[in-house]
């Protein structure tokens, strides 16, 4: 932007302006009762089956099986209906909310908690509104294209797979709705020259009883969300906390649980958290479908706003960063967010913290550092501040940048040992479209760092890794890799906290 010349400017697609007013109207609070936490045994599901009259409370949550090429994926979704054996259909949800499913890809994202008659359902139907998919590319001469397509309309109804039959008994269980990406959106080329695209969103449904302690986003737990306590009650343990998300998603609040198991981070104590503070926090479903925090982290407790994303362009000289907003948050950005592509410059006060999320970094085989020096494009990550400059040709000055998660989709080209580290070295290939490949692809172009074998990542999977794959873990497999991407000397590498099964590349 700017004075810089690298960015050669958005491009949105018909329908664009139809999809930004709904979304920035969509509000949901998704939990008002209590939660609960701390419970030892599950009472999810019923060994009788579905009762005749009763109902249960349901866990609605969100996730997706995405490969890299798309960095959003926004609807609004107006309403979940489920189907009997006998053809009755019953609408579980219709609160029109706006969201974006590329932050869930193989995470589980709270979305809502409602009543579901108990009984057999055989098939479902999901009605969304404005879809839409934004991907990012360069040209040969380092120009960035951030690319949005978008219908104003849903042109055929979503397609709803079911794992199998759904049974809705006992007290309380959890659906997930899960966006398969790739099935969902595709296009012809890329800008100046794209020629078509289609939007056809398909789903798949599963339900889940919920375990006395979730342990992976496949049962329950919602790892690394982004967040602002909005209150806390007088007991100090319930916080509510308004979720950050894509600036055209609306707003979301939940209640939050904390017990004596609840790890804190970045501050001494709960107590520490107040209205207004931004946080990093993993959530557990309970038994009764209420959420506890078994992790809340806050990186920077002097910042006001925080803005996340994949870092697209790195001026050194200028000590300037920009990136594709994935999501926002704060006094600021949660009532004026700004848009992909907005511009930071670091100074001497900025700090640089990776996530507290990942512990063992001073274990790790290689040097894991993270400051100014090793910024990289394509890098996740979130950008704190007091204040936000809208005024062209002054940029905003972060407090801090946080390197933060996030989800690679490659393919294994070789495996070794990393010595007597405990580590498996697993060498992966990129797919052309990904944005780390992309930004660091252009020829000549003299305003940014860029590494020289950006398609090639180095993940470092151990024992404490979570391991969710179906298939062998292998060369020749594509997988899905989520974790902290360093910039090692102008190598890149993955230290990885979690393996999903793949998507085609």
């Amino acid at each position: 932007m700017g004075s810089h010349g690298r960015f050669a400017g958005m491009v949105f697609r018909p329908g664009c302006r139809v999809a930004v007013s709904a979304f920035a109207l969509s509000t949901l609070t998704l939990f008002t009762s209590g939660c609960g936490g701390g419970s030892t045994s599950s009472n999810s599901g019923s060994a009788t089956g579905p009762v005749a009259g009763e109902s249960t409370t349901v866990a609605i949550q969100l996730s997706s099986t995405a490969n890299d090429e798309f960095v959003h994926f926004n609807m609004t979704i107006d309403q979940i209906s489920l189907t009997n054996q006998e053809g009755k259909t019953t609408t579980i949800f219709s609160t029109p909310t706006g969201v974006d499913f590329i932050p869930a890809n193989g995470n589980s994202i709270p979305f809502a908690t409602v009543s579901v008659p108990q009984d057999v359902y055989t098939s479902a139907a999901i009605s969304v509104s404005n879809p839409s998919f934004s991907y990012i590319s360069m040209d040969p001469q380092g120009g960035i294209y951030i690319s949005t397509d978008a219908y104003g309309y849903t042109p055929t109804p979503p397609v709803v797979n079911l794992t199998g039959p759904i049974t809705i008994s006992g007290s309380a269980m959890a659906l997930k709705v899960d966006l398969q990406a790739s099935q969902s959106g595709s296009y012809s080329g890329a800008p100046p020259n794209q020629t078509a695209y289609t939007i056809n969103p398909t789903f798949q449904l599963s339900s889940f009883a919920i375990p006395a302690k979730p342990t992976s986003p496949q049962n329950g737990l919602s790892i690394g969300l982004a967040g602002q306590v909005t209150s806390i009650d007088n007991a100090g343990t319930t916080l509510t906390v308004a979720l950050a998300g894509h600036p055209l998603a609306g707003s979301q609040s939940l209640q939050v649980a904390l017990d004596p198991s609840t790890v804190i981070q970045g501050v001494p104590l709960a107590s520490s958290l107040v209205p207004g503070t931004l946080i990093d926090f993993d959530l557990a479903l309970q038994p009764d479908a209420s959420y506890a925090a078994t992790r809340i982290d806050v990186p920077d407790a002097t910042a006001t706003n925080l803005n996340t994303g994949q870092i697209m362009e790195i001026d050194p000289s200028y000590n300037y960063v920009m990136s594709d907003s994935t999501q926002q948050e704060g006094s600021i950005l949660s009532d004026q967010p700004v848009g992909m592509g907005y511009p930071y410059e670091f100074g001497a006060s900025t700090s640089f913290f990776t996530s507290a999320r990942f512990q063992n970094l001073s274990s790790l085989p290689f040097n894991a550092v993270f400051n100014g020096s090793t910024l990289a494009p394509g890098q996740m990550v979130s950008v704190a501040s007091t204040s936000i400059s809208f005024t062209g040709g002054t940029w905003t000055e972060p407090t801090s940048i946080t390197l933060v998660a996030q989800t690679i989709d490659a393919l294994v080209t070789s495996v070794t040992n990393a010595g007597g580290s405990g580590y498996t070295v697993y060498t992966v290939q990129l797919a052309p479209y990904d944005l780390i490949v992309q930004m660091n692809s252009a020829a000549g172009a003299a305003v940014n760092s860029r590494l020289a074998n950006a398609s090639t990542v180095n993940v470092y999977v151990n024992s404490a890794t979570t391991v969710l794959n179906s298939t062998p873990l292998a060369a020749g497999g594509v997988f899905r890799f989520t974790g902290l991407l360093f910039n090692d000397g102008g190598v890149l590498r993955m230290v990885c906290d979690r393996v999903d099964d793949q998507v085609p590349q």
